[in-house]
């Protein structure tokens, strides 16, 4: 490999100098240090990690506090049926949404979406029973609801629920295209 070659290469993975260490390194396959030609599909150095509060619109932030993996979510009332993983995994993702801007509003045309390391994605719970069992679960643990009107200065914790394939792995979750490491 020539010089212009080696400063193209360091060019492309974002190394200021060629000796310092890669930000991707810890993302890099062993063919990849060894020279094999991969394709970078994702800049890894803008995935946040969890607890990390990230603006994902000129006035609005997400704070992804934790996950939860849990095999069924129920409510307090019997007769309100269980949010079920459906043959796969149900993942909730508690968040804090910010209103940075100078009118209040709320995030419901903002989307939440999973993707896992095989690409495959996945929406929130958004339809029919679910999303009724879904608010009053959201009520009864403290959180707000997706519409709720939040003040400029102001903050809602809520929470999105999934349901992901039972082999997804390294999800990561995607709003408006900032994207945060869960698992």
């Amino acid at each position: 490999m020539n010089s212009i070659q080696t400063i193209g290469l360091c060019l492309i993975l974002g190394v200021v100098a060629c000796g310092q260490a890669s930000p991707l390194a810890e993302n890099t396959s062993e063919s990849e240090s060894r020279g094999v030609k991969a394709e970078l599909t994702a800049d890894t150095n803008n995935i946040a990690p969890v607890g990390t509060t990230v603006n994902v619109r000129d006035d609005r932030t997400v704070l992804v506090e934790r996950t939860e993996e849990v095999a069924e979510l129920h409510t307090n009332d019997e007769f309100t049926p269980a949010i079920e993983a459906q043959n796969g995994r149900l993942l909730i993702v508690y968040l804090t949404l910010g209103n940075t801007g100078k009118e209040s509003g709320n995030m419901l045309r903002t989307q939440f979406q999973l993707i896992d390391s095989q690409g495959r994605q996945y929406d929130d719970v958004q339809a029919g029973q679910d999303i009724s069992t879904m608010f009053m679960w959201l009520a009864e643990q403290g959180l707000e609801e997706p519409s709720t009107q939040i003040f400029p200065g102001g903050t809602a914790p809520t929470a999105k629920i999934f349901r992901v394939a039972p082999d997804a792995e390294g999800l990561r979750l995607v709003v408006n295209e900032k994207e945060f490491a869960i698992n």
